[in-house]
């Protein structure tokens, strides 16, 4: 369960960092929204494989799903806010 999770959350932080805006207009809230996001699935990550906190199967399918999403998405948060860009 800690593996799947810690996984989930990497893909997600390492999917929002990857992305390339190619000519897309810079949104500053949307911005700061991608911001908290990695950094809110990386450091979580990191207490669940590092402090070896807990996870419960409800957070593990949260995080499978938001790594669904950033993968349809490539990245893109403007796209999973439900505004194109």
């Amino acid at each position: 369960m800690e593996l799947i999770l810690v996984l989930s959350w990497l893909f997600v932080a390492g999917r929002l960092i990857c992305y390339r805006r190619n000519g897309a207009r810079y949104r500053f809230w949307v911005s700061l929204g991608a911001y908290f996001l990695m950094t809110g699935a990386f450091s979580r990550a990191v207490l669940v494989a590092v402090d070896n906190q807990p996870a419960h199967w409800s957070e593990a399918v949260v995080a499978m799903g938001l790594a669904a999403l950033a993968w349809r998405s490539r990245g893109n948060v403007a796209c999973l806010l439900g505004r194109s860009s």
